[in-house]
Formats: C-alpha cells, structure tokens, sequence
C-alpha cells in the first residue's frame, strides 16, 4: 500500500499502431517481438538522483525536498529507431541497486 515507483513512458506511437492499453498492461515488449515482428537491438540507461519537484510527493508520497532515485532508459529496435522511453522514479527509501561482476 506505500507507493514506491512511478513510471513516465513515451512511447513512438508510429512505430506501434493499434497500441492499447491492455497490451501495456501485459508486455509491451512482448506484443513488439511477437505480434510486430520486431526485434529489439538494445537499451540504455543512466541512474541519478534528484529532488522531489511538484509531481513526485503526490505519486511517491515525498515531502517536498525528499530525493528521489530515476532510472532512466532508452530502447531501440534493430533498425536503430526508438522503441520507448522510460523514467522509473523509485522512492529513495525502497531503491536498491544490485550487480554481480564476474571476471572472465
């Protein structure tokens, strides 16, 4: 029951006609490679930190100047075009980072 993350997604509707909502509510990703036939190359991403501005205590239950954690990331489609791009703002208090680096 206590927000953790909101997600900000543009998403070129050109390159995915007939989008709805139901498939965003399942995978887009999946209805990209399986109904689209479109291949998915890569994604990018960034992860910083910010202040909470006007919009992040309503959805994150921040005070005004609380932080907030942003994953930022862009995917592209084997052709190079962009398929979406998300800004996942977590809560700073539920953000965790992991990785496992193995050398080879």
């Amino acid at each position: 029951d206590v927000p953790y993350v909101v997600e900000i997604s543009y998403i070129p509707l050109a390159l995915i006609p007939n989008l709805k909502i139901d498939i965003l509510r399942h995978s887009l990703y999946e209805y990209v490679v399986s109904a689209l036939k479109l291949k998915v190359q890569s994604t990018s991403g960034v992860i910083t930190g910010d202040v909470s501005g006007d919009n992040e205590p309503q959805f994150l239950g921040l005070k005004a100047v609380e932080p907030y954690i942003q994953e930022a990331c862009i995917s592209y489609l084997s052709d190079g075009s962009v398929l979406e791009y998300t800004m996942d703002r977590f809560h700073y208090k539920s953000y965790e980072f992991k990785t496992n680096i193995i050398s080879q």
